[in-house]
């Protein structure tokens, strides 16, 4: 009989990969991320999210005319790794299909770093169990259709967290590709080094620094020459409005959103995981890396750096340990009862998910066909309704996926709600905007809806402003 794994019991034993074989490993995962976004392409279409819109649009006006075109409405941080994917697929002539390949490897990057957390403290049967919650993680399906930054981040901190204490080199490697992505990565930078600085020798030491150091220098320089603000990515606040939350308000604001992102079972038994971790082994970093990535976003949203309608999105990274945690907590069964108490419990969370997987593929769908009309039908007529000058407004959302498919100056695309406010009316010349918004009263009404109707499609709407109709 197989004896029972010993809850924190560190891995590393056994003969590390070599070179050649991680090469290998990540040549067919990058075949088979491929292989995977075409069939999604096919089936749903490319519905990237803004950021993403943005990153794509602003490396085909980089490098065809040397400069970002970021503009005030641009709400997007220019991530400095996101932004060199998006030049690569400019540079190949196939931008879309490379992000896409981009954020599927991504995605799948994600799960096998959940499943190598579990199998660090439980082994294999918990490896497969961890791998198949969080492949089906409605948060991390969501994020990566929509090729998040937030999936590589996560898949970089959780790898991290899948070494062994002892293992200070890669962990570092790992976080500083994160602190390419998102900022928080420089504290568990931090954290990385301290925990590993006494046994470490030289080299590693100046690994785990400079995993803190030169992502940090390298964002802030990004902002910098990209919006002439270095600390663009922190002024949030002033852009957005954002109004931050107390903290007798957050278990109000996080309560509601776990049902929808990954469950209510998957979240009880990481905190047992997580519980019996403080216990054995408070110091592994797959303990002190969710408990400092929780603590960082309630001082974020307290702050005003990120509003409660994207906390689902900014939290994926600390929900992917969920799967992990949960499967670890499930293998603590005895003997023989432990894959039958797997299997069971990884039925009941996927279960309890299953009408957010529905809502999400309606999701999907429809933003997918909305990308997809808007790049071969509403994109064209938007340039073609305002050749004669003027300005397009439309869904703050869908501003960079309108630049990137047509050849509408950036600095002429605005969010629709703007106009009115900070846009004056007679400088816009064509309202693009989305026809389900319009009907239930969520989109652009009023001026927008007098306008003669220009093009029309499924999803959008096409108007003429007045001024502009001839």
């Amino acid at each position: 009989m197989a004896a029972r794994p010993r809850f924190g019991r560190l891995a590393g034993a056994g003969q590390a990969p070599t070179p050649v074989r991680v090469a290998v490993a990540v040549l067919g995962l990058t075949i088979l991320a491929a292989i995977g976004f075409h069939l999604v392409r096919g089936r749903f279409g490319a519905g990237f999210s803004s950021d993403t819109y943005s990153y794509l649009a602003w490396a085909k006006r980089a490098l065809a005319e040397g400069e970002l075109g970021h503009t005030p409405y641009d709400y997007t941080v220019p991530k400095p790794l996101e932004m060199l994917v998006a030049a690569i697929g400019e540079l190949v002539g196939y931008p879309v299909a490379v992000f896409g390949t981009w954020a599927a490897l991504s995605y799948f990057a994600a799960v096998l770093a959940a499943a190598a957390l579990a199998k660090r403290f439980a082994g294999w049967p918990a490896a497969a169990a961890a791998g198949v919650l969080a492949l089906f993680m409605p948060g991390l399906v969501l994020a990566g259709y929509a090729a998040d930054s937030i999936v590589p981040y996560a898949a970089c901190v959780v790898g991290a967290a899948a070494f062994a204490p002892g293992r200070t080199g890669p962990p570092a490697g790992l976080l500083g590709v994160a602190g390419l992505l998102r900022p928080e990565a420089w504290g568990l930078a931090a954290i990385n080094a301290a925990l590993s600085w006494r046994r470490a020798s030289s080299r590693e030491r100046a690994l785990a620094v400079a995993a803190v150091l030169v992502p940090a220098a390298v964002w802030l320089s990004f902002d910098w020459i990209a919006t002439g603000d270095p600390l663009y990515a922190s002024h949030s606040i002033d852009r957005f409005g954002v109004q931050g939350v107390p903290v007798q308000d957050v278990p109000g604001v996080v309560g509601p959103l776990l049902p929808k992102v990954v469950g209510w079972p998957l979240v009880a038994l990481a905190l047992a995981a997580l519980v019996g971790g403080l216990r054995r082994c408070p110091l592994d970093r797959a303990v002190l890396f969710p408990l400092a990535m929780a603590l960082g976003l309630v001082v974020e949203l307290q702050l005003g750096l990120i509003g409660e309608q994207p906390l689902g999105r900014y939290a994926v990274g600390l929900f992917l340990f969920l799967p992990a945690g949960a499967a670890i907590a499930l293998a603590q069964a005895p003997g023989r009862a432990r894959i039958p108490v797997l299997t069971l419990g990884v039925l009941a969370c996927l279960a309890v998910v299953a009408g957010r997987q529905a809502e999400n593929r309606d999701f999907i769908e429809r933003r997918g066909r909305a990308a997809s009309e808007l790049e071969r039908r509403m994109a064209p007529a938007a340039q073609r309704a305002v050749a004669r000058g003027g300005l397009v407004a439309t869904e703050s959302q869908w501003q960079g996926a309108l630049s990137l498919y047509s050849d509408v100056p950036r600095e002429h695309i605005v969010p629709v709600w703007a106009v009115g406010k900070e846009i004056d009316p007679a400088d816009v010349g064509a309202y693009l905007v989305l026809a389900r918004r319009q009907a239930t009263g969520e989109g652009p009404a009023g001026d927008v809806d007098e306008g003669p109707l220009a093009a029309r499609s499924s999803r959008w709407r096409l108007y003429l402003a007045e001024s502009s109709a001839p």
